[in-house]
């Protein structure tokens, strides 16, 4: 793979878009539009450069390919999955979600937050509605489809179990979370037994550390975070719904709703080794061992098996 972070990645301009050590996923997703002016409209890079990088993709890997789940069929070296997780790990996550309120998924970019995320969805759509926001639909059914190896007519049908909304920033975020307030609001008001209210709300890739970069003050700030928290935990207790948040360590080296906070969740997902209520002031890699804290229950670690090596770019070559 270093030959095709320095095929593809010489250009300052795509290097300034992409995220320092980010993998091949990332770079397919941003191929998940039809439309390559999107791109254009996003980041200010001409839409000939584009296309040429799209170009040289298609070149490298001699295939044409609509989605991310289709190149990863005739390559599998670049599969989005970073490990399975076994079911009965899942049930014991899953047990946590709906016993607790927001449950928060931390780590670095690129560790498997998603995968993680995506699978325990997976699992919990035999048993409940799942309500998905993310920063792009498409790469998200790429994505479930890879996890159950899914394609074709298949998929259509596992993507209809799903409630996706596709949101590119935090207020677009918070507009679709009340929207989805008013729709469960109108599910009581019909019908008091809709299994439609117990859902999970996932929140996935939305980049939630703008609430830290407001151009405003930073009581501002901490009350546009207590909005948004405030927005969760209302829905959750009203409709008896369980969210959860993945969000990369920030700059600080911990979580967006640290435990300082009043309002932060209940529970936390970290990945990494060390003792999880210290926060490491350095980004979180790959690691082994998930580990599971919470505020009313003691600290629980689940082993997930993931590669020792990704097929992750040099940041050497951005």
């Amino acid at each position: 793979m270093a030959g095709l972070s320095i095929h593809l990645f010489t250009d300052t301009e795509i290097a300034q878009v992409l995220e320092s050590k980010c993998g091949i996923r990332r770079l397919l997703d941003f191929f998940q539009v039809e439309d390559l002016s999107y791109l254009t409209e996003k980041t200010g890079i001409p839409l000939e450069r584009w296309k040429l990088v799209q170009k040289q993709i298609l070149d490298h890997f001699g295939c044409t390919w609509k989605t991310a789940s289709e190149l990863e069929t005739r390559h599998p070296s670049l599969a989005s999955v970073s490990g399975q997780v076994e079911s009965c790990m899942l049930q014991h996550v899953l047990e946590h979600i709906r016993s607790t309120v927001i449950v928060e998924v931390a780590g670095g970019s690129n560790c498997g937050k998603s995968e993680l995320v995506y699978q325990i969805a997976l699992f919990a759509i035999l048993h409940m509605p799942v309500y998905l926001f993310t920063t792009s639909k498409r790469a998200a059914c790429a994505r479930l489809a890879t996890l159950r190896h899914w394609r074709g007519p298949e998929a259509l049908e596992l993507y209809e179990k799903f409630y996706m909304d596709e949101c590119r920033d935090f207020y677009t975020l918070c507009d679709s979370l009340q929207s989805l307030e008013t729709c469960l609001e109108h599910i009581v008001e019909t019908d008091m037994n809709s299994i439609s209210c117990k859902a999970l709300i996932i929140i996935d890739g939305i980049p939630l550390a703008q609430m830290l970069n407001l151009d405003c003050t930073y009581y501002e700030r901490m009350s546009w975070i207590e909005f948004f928290t405030y927005l969760l935990k209302r829905i959750a207790f009203k409709y008896s719904c369980s969210v959860v948040v993945t969000n990369n360590i920030d700059r600080r080296g911990e979580p967006m709703f640290a435990p300082r906070w009043s309002y932060c969740p209940d529970v936390h997902i970290l990945f990494q080794n060390d003792d999880s209520a210290k926060y490491q002031h350095q980004e979180v890699e790959m690691k082994h061992e998930l580990t599971i804290t919470s505020r009313w229950h003691t600290q629980q670690t689940c082993c997930i098996s993931v590669p020792l090596e990704q097929d992750e770019i040099n940041s050497d070559h951005l």
